[in-house]
């Protein structure tokens, strides 16, 4: 019995679903196509994940991983799964070896130059067990100096090109971690949300997606390529105050917006600057979410505290929290990817004390 033909015929055949008369309209045509699948926190974070699946890895000499960032179902996979689909491509994680991630970068650049290398639900913990998956991080985002050299079998040297675009899904935030500032450097993050009940969204995982590569593929013309070319150049030359180290992993994502019709060269500065202000508020809102879910705890806890004592006919004078509740309610919050896991208990308890708290045996508030 073919088996693998059954589970094919259950699902949707992605050309029922985008439809492309006319290739220019591709880039657009996908935007609406992904919308249905995804929920982005931003207009921005719409603009970097489409422009990012567009990418001709080919044509670049330098560019910027994206870390795709949300809480536990958010749809962070979700967007790098279509990306791989899109574009043809495996979907690694961290329980992948650093040779199987090797090998795997070598035989697709040798069929195809325009590598798309998809990371789904990495750790940073990863990288203290397997430091060589850190130096493909660390080295492969500029390709003069993308060549890694490792030891072979043999005690030989064996040198492999590390260089392409990489889509990182996490719930950690890679772009927050003081020990791999190098990672931190070279990551672009947007940020995921859970999708709506709404109807309309489809699932991603309910689509045959077999030869849609061919879209991607057949847009990137030789005139197109062309186009792409020139219209870095005019950026270039739009004399834009952004330091150098900003533009350089910008601005081929920037004109890949200009070719697909999202921006016009002349909105290139203002689009330039909204990214670059997405990108700083994302890194604030998360050095900030840990006071604002300690303070949604403390006011839940009130709030229970005076349903119950009212049900019992009672005054509350000292609002009361249980250190040891409140911190596996953190470590909790970590586990979700909702506050970053270098907030310390130590620093929890700092702001508890800035907001009136005093610690006796309980966390103690008097009203």
């Amino acid at each position: 019995m073919l088996w693998a033909q059954y589970r094919k015929d259950i699902t949707v055949p992605w050309d029922s679903l985008l439809t492309v008369e006319n290739i220019n309209d591709y880039p657009q045509k996908l935007y609406s196509f992904i919308k249905r699948m995804i929920s982005f926190n931003d207009y921005m974070d719409e603009m970097l994940g489409i422009s990012y699946i567009l990418l001709p890895s080919a044509l670049l000499n330098h560019c910027a991983y994206l870390q795709v960032y949300g809480v536990a179902g958010s749809g962070k996979s979700t967007l790098g799964y279509v990306a791989a689909k899109c574009r043809d491509m495996p979907i690694l994680s961290s329980s992948d070896t650093f040779a199987a991630i090797r090998n795997e970068i070598s035989e697709k650049v040798f069929r195809n130059p325009n590598l798309l290398l998809v990371w789904d639900d990495l750790d940073p913990k990863v990288f203290t067990e397997k430091p060589d998956l850190y130096r493909l991080l660390k080295y492969g985002y500029c390709r003069e100096t993308s060549k890694i050299s490792i030891a072979g079998r043999n005690g030989d040297v064996i040198k492999f090109e590390s260089f392409c675009p990489k889509i990182i899904s996490s719930i950690h935030s890679l772009f927050d971690e003081s020990q791999y500032p190098e990672l931190s450097r070279r990551l672009l993050v947007i940020e995921m949300k859970k999708l709506p009940n709404s109807i309309g969204f489809i699932s991603p995982f309910s689509i045959n997606w077999s030869g849609i590569d061919k879209l991607w593929s057949s847009y990137w013309n030789e005139d197109r390529v062309k186009s792409f070319l020139e219209i870095k150049t005019a950026i270039s030359d739009l004399n834009l105050s952004v330091s150098p180290d900003k533009l350089i992993v910008l601005i081929d994502l920037l004109a890949v917006l200009v070719l697909g019709g999202f921006c016009s060269l002349s909105e290139v500065p203002i689009y330039l600057e909204s990214i670059l202000n997405r990108q700083k508020s994302i890194k604030e809102v998360s050095s900030q979410q840990a006071t604002k879910e300690l303070i949604a705890y403390l006011d839940e806890e009130k709030d229970k505290q005076d349903r119950f004592a009212q049900r019992e006919g009672k005054i509350i004078k000292v609002y009361r929290v249980n250190p040891k509740h409140l911190k596996l309610y953190f470590e909790w919050l970590k586990e979700q990817g909702r506050i970053s896991e270098k907030v310390s208990l130590s620093s929890v308890f700092s702001t508890m004390r800035t907001l009136g708290w005093k610690l006796e045996k309980d966390w103690e508030l008097t009203k």
